[in-house]
């Protein structure tokens, strides 16, 4: 995925990725969408990920939602590279892994607080509160409406992943373990 380039300014292509169910936000997301593509046709959502029993297969009945379900990491890159807007309405994470995956793509992301982010709302993307169809359905429609947003903030989301690295979390662990623990340095 270029920064320059989109599938379209009309027709975006949105990204979940993580276990598809209730904790992760996915009914929610599934209602707004409902709303998003009645406005915005020819938008696409895209689903990556197990799928719970909790959440039934007639969810997913609008033409413009794709199941993939669980791919290889190199396939989910692969879509990915292809993807304008990455949305994450947890409910609850520790801090999810996706939203780096998402950051380090160069992707706008929309998540929650409860997400564990590390991303700074309006400036690496955009933090909805959980369980807030209104506050994701606008936050939708500002990415869609706004390509200069888009951009700007997966610029910020990609410069700020460059500092997440797990090269960066071994020297940081190190450098706490030698302040902590002199006997570890010795």
């Amino acid at each position: 995925w270029s920064s320059d380039v989109c599938s379209s300014d009309l027709n975006l292509k949105f990204a979940f990725v993580g276990i598809v169910g209730f904790r992760k936000g996915v009914d929610l997301l599934l209602k707004v969408w409902e709303d998003f593509i009645a406005v915005n046709p020819g938008c696409e959502l895209h689903f990556f990920g197990e799928v719970l029993d909790e959440i039934m297969p007639d969810s997913f009945k609008q033409p413009s939602v794709f199941i993939h379900g669980k791919v290889p990491k190199e396939e989910l890159i692969e879509y990915l590279k292809d993807t304008d807007v990455f949305v994450f309405p947890t409910t609850f994470e520790g801090s999810s892994y996706a939203l780096y995956q998402a950051m380090a793509m160069q992707l706008p992301i929309i998540t929650t607080i409860n997400s564990g982010t590390v991303i700074e709302n309006g400036v690496s993307g955009i933090i909805i509160k959980p369980g807030d169809p209104t506050a994701l359905l606008d936050a939708m429609q500002d990415l869609k409406d706004h390509p200069d947003l888009r951009k700007r903030l997966a610029q910020q989301a990609f410069k700020l992943s460059k500092e997440f690295t797990w090269e960066n979390y071994g020297k940081n662990l190190g450098r706490i373990l030698k302040d902590r623990v002199p006997a570890v340095s010795a």
